[in-house]
């Protein structure tokens, strides 16, 4: 998958296509497990998850972040304190 094919993806969520891109993320993560930026979809899905209020695939998507990726910037991401 090109880093073109990702920017596409992302594309969606800028414009609110939501189910477009959580379809993407999750074609990413399954079928592109080593690219750069399947990490990165998993956060993506998780905070997607999170917006539908769907808490439980929210922590599922962050439990294989933290398995299949514990070195990641996602993960770092995820780890680094927020500023109220």
């Amino acid at each position: 998958m090109s880093t073109i094919r990702v920017e596409v993806i992302s594309s969606f969520l800028e414009k609110g296509d939501n189910d477009r891109a959580k379809e993407s993320f999750i074609e990413l993560v399954n079928n592109y497990p080593n690219h750069s930026r399947a990490p990165d979809a998993l956060l993506k899905l998780s905070t997607l998850a999170r917006k539908e209020g769907n808490q439980l695939m929210a922590n599922r998507y962050i439990e294989t972040l933290k398995i299949q990726y514990p070195n990641s910037t996602a993960l770092q991401y995820l780890n680094t304190p927020k500023e109220q």
